[in-house]
């Protein structure tokens, strides 16, 4: 019942948004890209490992021309002053300052940075690094007709969203002296993220949009989480060894199938859903409706989403000289991310998924 309660108050809240948005940015399939990050959480030590890796993560768009979309949970405010964070992070905002000089620039504001859902505050604190910014709610774009709605994800929660700063006191001292300052948390309550992801997916099926959000810190394409995608591909091996007759090829084939077995069940273990169904809509076909671009505080890298003209992407920059990186290399294909420059020669960008946006936007309308 609580499940139901819920998603019903995230519906209704990412219904009043999507609706007060009446003129969305249009976007060109012949020349425009942006890319999505999200949950930063500036000041935690997790950011602070990625650091670098981040800025030159903007570097690389912001050569190739791409605009910036910042997408909940940048400052992390429920540790946090934004006078200590301004002055610690100065070269980061001076450097997103530069896509907000081009006009490419856009902000919005989740659950750990909800005080800039009061115009003037956001003004008054941030006017000196960011002059000129404006944070919001939620943006709508069209792409070819078709809507791509995002929001930070924590809209409709009682203590995330309705009660907004006095929810951060909660959060900060009876709810972490009582050990259960998780309570609230997608990221670490593995229950919690899972009914917020089925209420985005069942939000946007309804609507027939691309819902593109953070807040939960796993990565998702196309309503499928990175089990799913194990699983697919190991479904695909499957059926390339039907009919193999090579017996070197065949024991070669069912190893990496052993392996994959292997990486599917360790997944499912560390994201917590060992006894769950993965996949969204079991029973039905499964609508390519919601993705979620990650955060920046992953022990691997940072990930986010690319929309670049015609084709949508999930991306994973990553370090490969950390030991979190092993192996990475393996999964997809991997480009230097700027290979002029010496600072970043060991930084790689690896595209985990890509789909055309026409593709996607025809499954959602014809099979929702």
């Amino acid at each position: 019942m609580g499940g139901v309660i819920m998603a019903s108050s995230k519906h209704k809240k990412l219904s009043k948004l999507f609706n007060e948005i009446k003129e969305p940015k249009k976007l060109d399939p012949k020349k425009d890209k942006c890319v999505i990050f999200s949950d930063q959480h500036i000041g935690m030590p997790e950011f602070d490992q990625n650091k670098n890796l981040y800025m030159k993560a903007l570097k690389y768009y912001f050569n190739a021309e791409f605009e910036l979309v910042v997408l909940g949970d940048y400052e992390e405010l429920h540790r946090y002053g934004i006078k200590e964070l301004k002055k610690r992070y100065n070269d980061v905002y001076a450097y997103e300052y530069k896509f907000l000089e081009k006009r490419r620039y856009y902000r919005i504001f989740g659950n750990h940075d909800i005080d800039w859902r009061i115009d003037n505050r956001a003004k008054k604190q941030l006017g000196d690094v960011m002059p000129g910014l404006k944070i919001v709610e939620a943006l709508k774009f069209e792409w070819n007709g078709y809507c791509i709605f995002l929001a930070h994800g924590h809209q409709g929660d009682f203590i995330n969203d309705k009660m907004g700063k006095v929810g951060r006191i909660i959060l900060r001292y009876p709810a972490r002296w009582l050990g259960i300052s998780s309570l609230t948390s997608p990221a670490k309550r593995y229950t919690k993220r899972r009914k917020d992801e089925e209420a985005y997916y069942s939000w946007a099926k309804q609507n027939k949009v691309l819902f593109i959000a953070g807040h939960t810190h796993r990565p998702m394409f196309e309503s499928l989480t990175k089990a799913d995608r194990i699983r697919i591909d190991i479904e695909n091996k499957l059926r390339e060894l039907v009919g193999e007759t090579d017996r070197n090829i065949r024991q070669k084939k069912e190893k990496e199938i052993e392996k994959k077995k292997a990486e599917f069940y360790q997944v499912r273990k560390d994201e917590g859903e060992e006894a769950k169904s993965t996949g969204f809509g079991q029973g039905d076909l499964v609508i390519p409706c919601y993705s979620n671009d990650g955060s920046c505080l992953h022990e691997n890298g940072i990930t986010c989403i690319e929309i670049d003209k015609t084709k949508i992407r999930l991306i994973l920059i990553y370090d490969k000289a950390l030991k979190a990186s092993i192996g990475k290399d393996k999964r997809a294909p991997t480009t230097d991310l700027l290979p002029n420059d010496p600072e970043a020669v060991n930084y790689k960008r690896q595209i985990l998924e890509e789909e055309d946006l026409d593709y996607i936007f025809t499954r959602i309308q014809l099979i929702s």
